[in-house]
């Protein structure tokens, strides 16, 4: 008969086994063998778990109760090889990711990563260019403002810009208004007010923009300056007509959207500031210097009193040109303000003093 099998103890190694302890060992086999089934039976909670948590976000869902199930066989089958399931990791498409990390939002941690230019204005010559493929809707009333506008903006501006109609100058000033203003009103008859405003702004955007960066590049201070007093014209002449054209719509305002930064932006309006701060201070001078005058000093003051407002006016106008905001832009005049009055006791000083 049997006199010795083998077994297989974890701390005794090979023992010999005879029929009558046999029950015995069996049973002590079974019991050993026991462990064997705690890895399997915390991967398959672990599984569950993960199940349960990603009912509604993992796109596998199908796989993974596969997998439970044929854990569960292996558990019930003795016979089976006993190892626990290991789950794929989910599929992800590279494309998804793709426009996952593109939608990232500029205020997380990482924004800066993704961060988008701002969108510019086109020019005007790319606003009113027409094609077969891309049809320009209303372009002959885009032209027609274009046109008018273009009356006084400085010489040379959007003159190679086609389809402009352009009156000679040999014609009044106001003539040439007059007809190009006809056009501009003929051209409106069939359009929506909300419909004019929008392409009175279009134009406009596209031209200050335009007139902007022509005074950007001018490195003479009194030409710089007189270029931004004809844009602060052409933003008024600008609202005119769209309040004219679509009195009932509220059409916003211009701003510059162009190229440029915003530190060569506010460096134009604080060039601007120089020219406004000395009038502002010279026309203080002469109302005090009026205060003594009778009737003709309270006249005198009183033009003093109004070339300081509309200076103020130009300013407001160029700095919401600009976008730069109120605070910011009374800071800077008030340091230009400052540099005019020490300026002014220093000359004044050294006159004293000769």
């Amino acid at each position: 008969g049997l006199q010795y099998a083998s077994a297989v103890h974890p701390s005794r190694g090979m023992q010999p086994l005879t029929l009558s302890a046999l029950p015995a060992a069996f049973g002590a086999l079974q019991r050993h063998n026991l462990w064997i089934y705690i890895p399997v039976v915390g991967a398959v909670l672990l599984l569950v778990r993960r199940v349960r948590r990603s009912r509604t976000q993992t796109p596998n869902m199908a796989d993974l109760f596969t997998q439970l199930e044929k854990s569960m066989g292996e558990l019930s089958d003795p016979s089976g090889s006993l190892q626990p399931p290991v789950a794929s990791p989910p599929k992800t498409s590279p494309h998804v990711l793709k426009e996952e990390v593109a939608e990232v939002s500029p205020s997380s941690g990482f924004g800066w990563l993704t961060s988008r230019s701002t969108p510019k204005v086109p020019t005007l010559a790319e606003l009113l260019k027409e094609s077969d493929d891309c049809p320009v809707p209303n372009a002959g009333f885009l032209k027609a403002v274009a046109s008018e506008l273009c009356v006084d903006v400085p010489e040379g501006c959007f003159a190679d810009v086609a389809g402009l109609t352009r009156v000679p100058a040999s014609v009044p000033k106001a003539t040439r208004t007059a007809l190009l203003h006809a056009a501009v009103k003929s051209e409106a008859e069939h359009m929506k007010p909300k419909e004019r405003a929008e392409l009175v702004m279009n134009a406009g955007s596209s031209m200050v923009r335009e007139l902007i960066e022509r005074a950007a590049g001018i490195s003479e201070t009194e030409a710089c300056i007189t270029a931004l007093d004809n844009i602060i014209g052409f933003v008024s002449d600008t609202g005119h007509l769209c309040e004219e054209l679509a009195p009932d719509v509220e059409a916003g305002r211009l701003t510059y959207q162009g190229h440029l930064r915003q530190n060569k932006v506010e460096d134009l309006y604080c060039t601007y500031l120089e020219t406004s701060a000395q009038e502002v201070q010279n026309a203080s001078t002469m109302m005090l210097s009026s205060l003594w005058g009778g009737s003709e000093g309270n006249q005198d003051m009183d033009r003093m009193q109004a070339k300081i407002d509309q200076f103020d006016k130009n300013r407001q106008v160029l700095s919401s040109v600009f976008k730069i905001s109120e605070s910011k832009a009374e800071k800077l005049m008030e340091k230009k303000m400052t540099q005019a009055a020490e300026a002014a006791q220093r000359d004044m000083l050294k006159g004293l003093m000769a």
